[in-house]
């Protein structure tokens, strides 16, 4: 069951330590670890940039309740794909289940093994939500960058090295 407003303002005003009215990217880390999620400080800047609607490196109520959104998606896609709302890790077919509920059913075999190998760096082919938050995290920030290169909507772009350069750096 997804939380309420009232909520998802206290998880705010609980993670916004220094009470900005912002939270910053040392903020949802410790806080994501409070939680049980030990992400990379990289993973939780990606998090903040994907939700940082005007840019300023940070997110305020608004977008910290997109942020809390699209972990509930996260996980719910989880369960799902797992069977079971108590799962802590699922395998990679599990994984492209989850991925497939998420919308991301466009992935085919060869990339989606490369993207498994990239976010397992144990070889273990299974993930727990940690992993999914960062996947889903990747494939948001990857998809709306490729969209800024295909602006009709085709499915294919033609990149500089430079360009490419850029569209990588801001998938991380």
């Amino acid at each position: 069951m997804d939380a309420s407003l009232k909520e998802i303002q206290a998880t705010f005003a609980a993670v916004d330590e220094d009470k900005s009215g912002f939270i910053d990217v040392n903020e949802l880390q410790r806080a994501l670890v409070k939680g049980g999620y030990t992400l990379s400080l990289t993973s939780c800047a990606l998090l903040i940039r994907i939700n940082d609607n005007n840019g300023n490196g940070r997110i305020d109520f608004q977008e910290f309740a997109g942020l809390h959104r699209f972990l509930f998606q996260l996980q719910a896609a989880f369960a799902q794909a797992a069977g079971s709302p108590t799962a802590t890790q699922i395998n990679s077919t599990q994984l492209k289940s989850a991925l497939d509920i998420l919308g991301y059913s466009w992935i085919d075999g060869p990339a989606f093994s490369a993207m498994c190998l990239a976010f397992d760096p144990t070889r273990d082919s299974l993930f727990g939500l940690t992993e999914m938050i960062a996947i889903g995290s990747y494939l948001r920030s990857l998809t709306a960058t490729f969209k800024g290169f295909d602006p009709q909507g085709r499915g294919t772009v033609s990149l500089t090295m430079n360009q490419f350069l850029y569209a990588a750096s801001n998938t991380r």
